[in-house]
Formats: structure tokens, sequence, C-alpha cells
């Protein structure tokens, strides 16, 4: 049985002139240890997915379908039933760290206070679990810096800080929401292989968002790409990078800069991300797909399985490998 289990999720925002259809029912599954990431241009519903996961949408939304984590369908239950398990076995970490970390509160303070209110632990106990799980990610004085307040921090920090904060309560899920945004290129690398090595002397199941595709090609078991809230294509990372069977996966392998493509030649998606303040009956990736057919506009396409991977197109694979 998957550890976590998301079925016809829908996500919609209600507001006061319209509605915006953040994710149109997608399901998905997380085993236990395993890396998934949901890749996708920004709006495609990746960020939205994690919160209705972890049941911290906005009050105009609404949802539907189903989120079961070992078994237990969360969607079902109170506030009060998912505080108990937020953070003891799901935990998130958002994309800001600077936004996240309290700036008026030191670093011991904010990471203790998980410990003592979920493990009712006393303070001191709690400041050598914290101490040493600062150092578990790496984080040099951690004796010194835990001391800190968040801004006297490098950015590299305070992210390491959000990870170590997270598995204090040694969480079965991870939910990573663009962990590497704000950070520079050797520090993404360098959180990347922490979050490899928490998966591995944890046992921890992580499901990464990001719309980064070098970032998951060399950590990811598997991936979903989203787009228009609606997934196009799922399956195993080498797979989905040695074949990808979907346009919009194409698209978004061809825009990636590579080395042996002069800086002249870099590819651009054409047109503009769905609307999603619009019910979109067919395709989604419709109007920016060079291989659309015309029952593309007007029928959305049923996800099917082929062999180990999942995809949503009208296009025959065969004619759209040629």
């Amino acid at each position: 049985m998957s550890l976590l289990d998301v079925r016809n999720l829908e996500v919609v925002f209600k507001t006061t002139t319209t509605s915006v259809h953040a994710v149109n029912q997608i399901s998905f599954q997380l085993n236990e240890g395993e890396i998934l990431s949901i890749v996708g241009e920004s709006g495609s519903g990746k960020s939205q997915t994690a919160y209705a996961t972890m049941g911290l949408l906005s009050r105009n939304a609404e949802t539907k379908g189903a989120v079961f984590f070992d078994g237990v369908d969360l969607t079902a239950l109170s506030e009060a039933e998912l505080a108990k398990i937020r953070a003891t076995q799901i935990a998130m970490i958002f994309q800001n760290p600077m936004t996240s970390l309290n700036p008026y509160m030191r670093i011991s303070d904010q990471m203790t206070e998980v410990l003592t209110f979920h493990r009712n632990l006393s303070k001191a106990k709690a400041l050598k679990i914290c101490i040493e799980m600062l150092e578990a990610v790496q984080i040099p004085d951690s004796k010194e810096r835990i001391n800190m307040f968040p801004h006297e921090c490098s950015g590299g920090m305070r992210q390491r800080i959000l990870i170590a904060t997270s598995l204090l309560c040694r969480p079965r899920v991870l939910i990573a929401d663009e962990p590497t945004t704000a950070l520079d290129v050797t520090i993404q690398a360098q959180i990347v292989d922490l979050l490899k090595r928490i998966r591995q002397k944890f046992k921890t199941a992580i499901l990464l968002i990001t719309h980064d595709l070098g970032l998951v090609a060399g950590m990811s078991d598997r991936i979903i790409v989203m787009y228009g809230g609606q997934i196009m294509e799922s399956g195993p990372t080498d797979d989905i990078f040695a074949s990808p069977k979907h346009p919009y996966t194409v698209a978004l392998l061809e825009a990636v800069p590579r080395l042996d493509r002069s800086s002249e030649e870099l590819t651009v998606i054409p047109g503009d991300p769905l609307d999603a303040r619009i019910k979109w009956n067919g395709c989604p990736f419709e109007p920016r797909c060079k291989f659309r057919l015309p029952v593309c506009k007007e029928l959305r396409p049923a996800i099917k399985e082929i062999g180990n991977r999942t995809r949503a197109c009208h296009l025959n694979v065969e004619t759209f490998m040629q």
C-alpha cells in the first residue's frame, strides 16, 4: 500500500468575480522511502497540490477528492486531528526560508517549540535534539549558531535550518516546495545532496515540488509533469528524460539550457500559460502544442498507462515519437 495516495484531487478558489481552477482531478501515489518530483511551469498547480495535501489552503478554497496517508483520509479530518499529523508524520519545507522563520525569535526558540509542543519534551532535552539535528544537516558550530536570529544566517544555512526543523519529529513524508529557488547553484547542489542523504538515513519519503528539471534529474525516482492543474505525464525519472511521451514534457526538456548549444539557440515554449480562471474542456496545453489535433480543444484526454508510464494525450504515441 502507498504511504500517500491522492485520488481525484480538485482545488478551486472562489473569488468575488470568478472561480480559479488550480488543481483538476489529479491522482498519484508516493511510496515509502521514495523521492517523487512534481514539475511544471509556474501556475501549473504544483504548490496547491502540496498545500491541499497538508490541509493548508486558504479559506476561499474548495477541495474535492481524497488524500490518504497510511490509509487515513486527511481531507475528512478536523483541524485538530490534522495538527497531530503535521510535523509528526508529514512535514513541509516552504519556498522562502526567510519568511518561514520568525525574524524576532532565535533559532533555538523556533526549533525547540516543535518538540515541546508535539512531543512534550523539556526545553533542555529539546535543545539537545535540535543541536544534533543541525549537525545532521551539516551546519558547522551548531551549538553557537542555534542561538542566532534568522537574519544572521546565510540563505543556504536558513534552508538547512528549515530542513532540520522539519525532521525533528522524524516524519514519514517530507514535502519540499521549491527548496532551492532562492539559492545559488553551489548551494542548490548541497541541498539536493542533503535531501538524498535524508532519504537514505531516515527512510523518509520526499515529495519535491519544482520547476527545475535539472534539479530532479539526479535525485528523483519518479516524475509527475503537471500543466494547467492536470497531470500530463508521469513515470520513472530516467525514462521521462530518455523518452518523453507528451508534447509538454518534450517542450520543457527542449527549453532547458544545454552545454552543446550556443546561447543563441535557447528554446522557449510559445504562447502563455493557461488562465486558471477558465475551466478548460480539452487539453490545457492545446493552445501551445505544435502537435495539436482538432479533438484536443474539445475533449480532455484520459490518462492512459503505457507500461510503467502514464500519459494524457490524444496523439498516438507511435506518431508522436517519429
